[in-house]
């Protein structure tokens, strides 16, 4: 048993890291992989934000178009075009809120996924 512990303390100084270091070096590459997972994820979640915030954005400024077309038109004064209006304003409120659902689900996705991987690492 004593020449196996010899044997074995000879191996560790020979490779000329101890047990620990290689603990720590496998602990510090898991560590920084599951880092560059997180930024990557940050920024994908950050890139689906502001894509989901431009879609809304658009659907909005068409919706205005649309009620300021409608407002301008003849049927305005029958009380068609305050109804178009409304419709088109409903509309683009529901695009806008069914965009940001979208996006909020895919950032909870994506910080799943990095939460998953980082428990994987460490």
């Amino acid at each position: 048993m004593e020449s196996l512990k010899g044997t074995a303390d000879r191996e560790v100084r020979t490779s000329g890291r101890s047990i620990g270091e290689d603990l720590e070096a496998k602990y510090e590459s898991a560590k920084g992989a599951t880092r560059g997972t997180l930024n990557r994820a940050g920024d994908s979640t950050e890139n689906l934000y502001r894509e989901a915030e431009q879609k809304a954005h658009a659907a909005l400024e068409d919706a205005g178009r649309k009620a300021h077309e409608a407002k301008q038109g003849w049927f305005s004064w029958l009380g068609w075009g305050q109804g178009k209006i409304d419709a088109t304003k409903e509309t683009a409120a529901s695009e806008a809120d069914q965009v940001k659902r979208e996006g909020a689900k895919r950032v909870a996705s994506a910080a799943d996924n990095v939460k998953t991987q980082s428990e994987k690492h460490t």
